[in-house]
């Protein structure tokens, strides 16, 4: 199911997540934030309350992130992205999205998740 469609498009795509799950639809539910059953205004790591599905979300992105952290997602991502619908924004990979540490990222976070990257890339081939 694309997080977008679901944004946009939230009742259709509620009523196809209760059919496959064999739950009755019921809007004033399926359709409200809650948590245990009470109404739940959400955990955002940005601090916005959740009053109602909100589309914003799927833009945050476009300002939030630098070049150099969206050529970090599509170093590791942008072979799988088209198979989710997603076309790359980037021409292509280049070494500096993978060298360059990423926002408030730590030396040993760094030194991990490229160790990882390599890791995975072997494994891949």
């Amino acid at each position: 199911m694309p997080y977008e469609k679901l944004v946009l498009q939230t009742g259709e795509w509620m009523k196809k997540v209760c059919a496959f799950l064999e739950v009755d639809y019921d809007p004033a539910i399926v359709l409200t934030p809650t948590k245990a059953g009470k109404f739940w205004t959400g955990n955002s790591a940005v601090e916005t309350a959740f009053e109602q599905i909100s589309s914003e979300p799927l833009t945050r992105w476009q300002n939030d992130l630098s070049e150099d952290e969206i050529g970090w997602v599509e170093w590791h991502c942008r072979d799988l992205m088209p198979e989710f619908g997603y076309e790359p924004l980037l021409s292509g990979r280049a070494m500096r999205h993978f060298i360059k540490p990423v926002r408030l990222e730590r030396p040993r976070q760094y030194l991990k998740s490229r160790l990882y990257s390599l890791r995975d890339d072997l494994i891949r081939r």
